[in-house]
């Protein structure tokens, strides 16, 4: 290594490989040495494990899986979902280049194109090594929501390989989706100790400070992350809605605007954001005037965002007394998307336009999952059924067993309303005051990351609808 200035030599390293199989270690060896030359002060163990992750027969199907990961730390997804396609066609054998592109899908809302991409990396784990298999099970995990398992291997992971960022990472959001957020940030900050450079991981801990409420760190984290990176679009998403939630309205907009300015996906989420702002500022014609934009524009590039834009204008319209409109929007809605983040809304909006046959059908999609949220969603919905025939006592255990089967935002909300509506006020007010106190899931309930905090509005009203009683 030379100074590009004065051209004098700074270090020289060499390590030697006795064949192709031994030589990415060796080269792995010789950067790592070579960066703490620069100044890099990571630890030379910590730089080897993180960097012996994958296993191929090709350096140059090499090359392109380790640039594919360079991007996806960078938050550059499309960059690293065309270098791991590129390093496939040169060894179709490269598990670990499915399962990154699996994760990476997955964080850009395609779960079914990941859920592909996962099988066709499982059907490569006898190629692995043990490390490569937790990584890729676990992810598949991940993915499946089985969460439990998807702990049980990333722990084996890093109690194996304590420095494996990826791994921590992975634990990190494994905690995060069990809903255990002081875990998943604290992961998540060990994680990003290890290599204070990988954005994605910064952007992480960013998002799990805003779901555990902590929005000073939210909004610190996400700053820090636009500096580095002025075009993460995710990053922009996190401090818009920490803004929101601390009051700082007037900041939200402004982030959500930046964001909209980026690229055609950043105009989209901001759609998003800017209309669920507009509701839970009360400012429904805006709300229904933006995302009916928005739809246009998704409809007409095929993306599927439409369907999460349909609640929104489905909410927007049934604010503005539009009811039957409301239900053709819900019906959209669950025509575009399967999750439980369409599926659930959509149900909340036929219930309250007047049809309870198409609520519970959707009821019905989501109980016949396995996953936690999907079956807790699913009760919810058969818990409001109960609720709006008056079948208080029903509705409140209903509520009460999905809480069981997982602790979910919204399902508090909705068995503090039921407490309310009985008369139960201490009961109510200790479920709103776990609402206040988990603030910062709203801010994307279906922890998503698509904004949600208009659902938060309806809290402090039934606070005092509880405390007057």
């Amino acid at each position: 290594a030379e100074d590009a200035g004065s051209g004098k030599p700074i270090d020289q390293e060499e390590a030697y490989a006795p064949d192709a199989k031994k030589l990415p270690r060796a080269v792995n060896t010789v950067a790592a040495k070579m960066r703490r030359a620069l100044g890099d002060t990571t630890p030379q163990a910590a730089q080897l494990e993180a960097a012996e992750t994958f296993s191929s027969a090709s350096l140059e199907a090499s090359q392109k899986y380790a640039l594919g990961q360079e991007a996806q730390w960078n938050g550059q997804w499309n960059q690293a979902l065309d270098l791991w396609q590129q390093s496939i066609a040169i060894d179709p054998n490269l598990g670990r280049a499915y399962a990154g592109m699996a994760a990476t899908l997955a964080n850009m809302g395609r779960r079914q194109d990941a859920e592909h991409m996962y099988k066709l990396a499982m059907g490569k784990l006898d190629r692995m090594s043990e490390r490569e298999k937790l990584r890729t099970r676990g992810g598949y995990f991940l993915l499946e929501r089985n969460y439990g398992k998807a702990i049980e291997q990333f722990r084996q992971l890093t109690s194996e390989f304590p420095v494996d960022t990826a791994g921590l990472a992975n634990l990190a959001l494994a905690y995060f989706y069990q809903r255990d957020m002081p875990a998943a940030l604290k992961t998540g900050q060990a994680a990003l100790a290890l290599h204070p450079g990988n954005l994605l991981q910064m952007n992480n801990v960013g998002l799990f400070a805003m779901y555990s409420s902590d929005f000073p760190l939210a909004i610190s984290e996400s700053q820090r992350l636009l500096k580095l990176n002025p075009s993460f679009e995710k990053a922009y998403v996190c401090l818009a809605l920490s803004q929101l939630a601390s009051g700082d309205r007037a900041g939200a907009l402004a982030s959500y605007q930046k964001l909209s300015s980026l690229s055609p996906s950043g105009a989209s989420e901001a759609v998003v954001g800017l209309a669920d702002q507009a509701l839970f500022e009360g400012r429904f014609a805006d709300a229904a005037r933006l995302v009916e934009a928005g739809i246009q524009s998704d409809l007409a590039s095929k993306d599927a965002a439409a369907a999460g834009k349909w609640i929104l204008s489905g909410e927007a319209l049934l604010h503005l007394g539009r009811k039957q409109q409301a239900a053709a929007a819900a019906g959209h809605a669950a025509s575009g998307g399967s999750d439980e983040s369409i599926l659930y809304p959509a149900a909340m909006l036929y219930f309250e336009t007047g049809d309870e046959t198409k609520a519970m059908a959707l009821a019905g999609q989501l109980s016949r999952r396995f996953d936690p949220d999907s079956i807790a969603y699913s009760k919810l919905i058969a818990g409001k059924q109960l609720l709006k025939h008056g079948r208080l006592r029903e509705a409140i255990d209903r509520f009460t067993d999905a809480r069981k089967t997982s602790d979910t935002w919204a399902g508090r909300l909705e068995l503090a309303r039921a407490y309310v509506e009985a008369g139960l006020f201490t009961e109510a007010d200790s479920e709103l005051d776990v609402l206040v106190k988990r603030k910062g899931e709203a801010t994307a309930v279906f922890l998503n990351d698509e904004p949600s905090y208009r659902y938060f509005a309806p809290v402090y009203y039934y606070q005092g609808r509880a405390r007057e009683g």
